[in-house]
């Protein structure tokens, strides 16, 4: 591996209640269960002038309870996103950002909007992220 390479990883388990709730009611709508994150930066010069900064990364957003009892679940979401930035030693610098959900329309959160009892699927609204996003930027610093 590079010097220059750095690899991460990260994995996050969430159990997060509200308190006062009766057992079995008591889970947070819209939380993942867990979360992993694996990826790699690399730094490095390009003629020995801008740094060249490469991001990427895979993440995945475990089932998420859409309704506080768990009837309903949302499917886990997939993530691939990468990064290029350029940072020059002058005062302009700039990005270009790629996301990209390989399932399609997925989506990090829903709402139940139905009678909570019993909650149906019907009811559940979900909104909604693009498949592909991009995203561009240019940064200005004054001396």
């Amino acid at each position: 591996m590079s010097p220059n390479a750095n690899l991460f990883a990260s994995f996050a388990g969430v159990n997060v209640r509200i308190e006062g709730a009766p057992r079995g009611a008591d889970y947070v709508a819209n939380i993942p269960y867990d979360s992993e994150t694996f990826g790699v930066t690399w730094r490095g010069l390009v003629n020995d002038r801008p740094k060249l900064v490469l991001d990427s990364y895979i993440q995945r957003l475990g089932e998420l309870p859409l309704t506080n009892d768990r009837s309903t679940v949302g499917a886990a979401v997939t993530r691939i996103a990468g990064k290029a930035s350029v940072l020059s030693r002058g005062p302009w610098s700039g990005f270009v950002q790629l996301v990209y959900l390989p399932d399609g329309n997925a989506t990090e959160s829903g709402f139940d909007f139905g009678d909570p009892k019993p909650p149906a699927t019907t009811d559940v609204r979900f909104a909604p992220n693009p498949t592909v996003d991009v995203l561009a930027g240019l940064k200005y610093s004054f001396q």
